[in-house]
């Protein structure tokens, strides 16, 4: 599915925005693409990523989920904590065995997510992405 939404709507995005093409490409280097082992197939674009953007959006999504399956909104309650993963390790997995899950459209977003009995503004988050991204932050109290 990340590869279908690369070619079907990045793409297009690209081909109707020059200037957002023309500065990602700017921005673009030269890189080898490798093997775990370290073999060299390919060569391909390396584009820098925006961190912070990403977390911005992480972070109003997180506070839109709480509302929308809780009721209650965060406000300045609490501090949302970002960070994006490389991959869901066996260990995370096993965690967030029992808690709800849910999916947005034909699968674009699927995450899961839980918060503590004793402690309503814990919470933690795990989203996956076009099946190629993966996310996760965390709600805690301001004391």
């Amino acid at each position: 599915m990340g590869k279908k939404f690369f070619r079907e709507e990045a793409i297009r995005t690209l081909n109707h925005n020059r200037k957002l093409l023309k500065e990602i490409l700017l921005k673009a280097k030269p890189v080898s693409l490798s093997t775990r082992q370290g073999i060299i197939y390919d060569t391909g674009l390396q584009i820098p990523w925006d961190s912070l953007a990403h977390d911005v959006i992480v972070e109003r999504t997180i506070r839109g989920f709480y509302y929308h399956h809780y009721g209650d909104i965060l406000g300045d309650r609490v501090r949302v904590k970002v960070q994006w993963l490389r991959q869901l390790t066996p260990d995370l997995i096993d965690k967030s065995r029992d808690w709800s899950f849910s999916v947005l459209g034909k699968g674009e977003v699927a995450y899961k997510y839980g918060r503590s009995q004793n402690s309503p503004l814990e919470s933690v988050w795990i989203f996956q992405f076009y099946k190629a991204h993966w996310a996760s932050g965390y709600t805690i109290p301001v004391l």
